[in-house]
């Protein structure tokens, strides 16, 4: 189902979430928007239908009535405000705030609410190499039994992992606890401010070349130009970016069985 923030125009997305309501009947659906927000029945027909507009009063009832959280009652508004705007000045001005806030939701370090938990020397350290991470998640794979088989799946000299593994547990990454490791701190994520970004980006594009020189075949891997319309591009970085919290969130409650890389790209040029 979409979400306000896959709209420009409040009006469309009214009709969309009405329109879920089938069992209703269209007459019925109006009615009960029309109660919630105090007005005529006839009067919602006109905004979703003519060139009638919501009063910022009853936009804010319809906030309640379609029980959205804080960001969407936040994004409602907004395009409520953009839909009654009187002056292409204005308009413009209400257009770049309702962009900035699409950028900010597209920041996952926001949408994902991570906390960084290492000092700025620290994250330096850990991001450069990429062995890193993949020894951080190893290690946290019962099934990878001990140091020598981990060394043989990530293909990496045995005095290499040790140098890893002594980095992660002094950064408090993990802890030792007897011969295997747990998790010792919340996991890390960069934001796409952060000056560590490209180095992290760059190591796992790497190891995805490595993977596909290896066998193309196993995994997926997905590359495509295209030529689409402005404002669509828009619509799947948006999409994408639930598809990547949505992972993410499978991910959190997954049990460690083996390693996977999860890496995507969608870019103009």
């Amino acid at each position: 189902m979409a979400e306000v923030f896959d709209f420009i125009d409040y009006k469309k997305y009214l009709v969309q979430q009405l329109g879920m309501k089938t069992d209703q009947g269209v007459r019925g659906v109006r009615s009960r928007l029309a109660e919630a927000i105090e007005c005529q029945p006839a009067y919602v027909t006109r905004v979703l239908d003519g060139d009638a507009q919501l009063s910022m009063e009853q936009a804010e009832a319809t906030n309640l009535y379609l029980g959205h959280g804080d960001d969407e009652a936040d994004f409602f508004l907004l395009l409520t405000q953009l839909g009654r705007a009187g002056t292409q000045s204005l308009r413009a001005r209400l257009t770049r705030e309702r962009e900035r806030r699409l950028t900010t939701r597209f920041d996952l370090k926001n949408r994902l609410a991570v906390r960084e938990t290492l000092s700025e020397q620290h994250q330096l350290m850990y991001f450069n190499r990429w062995q890193n991470a993949a020894v951080h998640m190893a290690l946290l794979v019962p099934s990878l039994g001990d140091k020598e088989a981990i060394a043989k799946r990530l293909e990496m000299p045995m005095s290499q992992l040790n140098e890893a593994i002594d980095l992660l547990v002094s950064f408090g990454l993990i802890a030792r606890d007897g011969d295997r490791f747990t998790m010792g701190a919340k996991r890390l994520h960069l934001g796409k401010d952060d000056l560590l970004i490209a180095r992290h980006h760059t190591n796992w594009r790497m190891r995805a070349i490595h993977a596909i020189d290896r066998d193309a075949t196993i995994g997926l891997h997905y590359s495509s130009v295209v030529s689409i319309a402005k404002g669509d591009v828009a619509k799947i970085h948006e999409m994408l970016v639930r598809a990547i919290a949505d992972a993410k969130a499978v991910i959190k409650d997954s049990r460690e069985e083996t390693l996977a890389s999860f890496c995507l790209d969608f870019y103009e040029f």
